[in-house]
């Protein structure tokens, strides 16, 4: 029947908009993310799984990050609706939760279509970078916590730009219990 994947499409779609949580089904969501990236290399991400699809889904902010990561690469080079802009604004929603998840993708070097010069670990770097503002110290104590060379020079350029935030890091890793803290 023709219209078999336009029904699969909706049903999935709808059902997982109206769960209360759709932790249960991450691996059903994983699977769709890498179909959604996968496609978009010719086809472009089907208007039905764009970014506000993934915004809208109950789960929590690791799962959440988790599935972004996997579908930053879907992004194309036209159009405002991105996945990497739907990270940004996961980030500034709530930056204390965000920036160790997107620490995580130090490790991704997938290459970005869009931004040919660029990986999903890049891409983590400058969204950090861009949304510092505000919560440059709980940044500093991701970026310490993480330990990836990434996160090195970030940090770098964070005592660089933001000294403040850095010293104000120091004192507290120097309080801090947990020996690695106060190297």
């Amino acid at each position: 029947c023709a219209l078999a994947p336009w029904w699969a499409v909706r049903l999935l779609g709808e059902t997982l908009l109206r769960l209360p949580d759709c932790t249960p089904y991450a691996g059903v969501l994983r699977a769709l993310a890498g179909w959604v990236a996968e496609r978009a290399r010719d086809h472009g991400v089907p208007p039905d799984f764009g970014p506000w699809f993934w915004a809208a889904l109950a789960l929590p902010a690791e799962e959440r990050a988790d599935l972004l990561r996997r579908l930053v690469v879907a992004d194309g080079t036209g159009g405002e609706d991105r996945f990497l802009a739907a990270a940004g604004e996961f980030l500034v929603a709530d930056p204390g939760t965000v920036q160790p998840l997107l620490c995580s993708w130090f490790t991704d070097d997938r290459r970005l279509p869009a931004l040919p010069a660029a990986t999903v670990a890049t891409a983590a770097q400058a969204l950090l970078y861009t949304h510092r503002a505000g919560s440059a110290d709980t940044l500093a104590d991701a970026l310490v916590a993480d330990g990836h060379e990434r996160a090195d020079e970030l940090l770098a350029t964070l005592a660089q730009e933001d000294p403040g935030a850095v010293c104000r890091g120091v004192a507290r890793w120097s309080a801090d219990p947990r020996p690695a803290r106060r190297v």
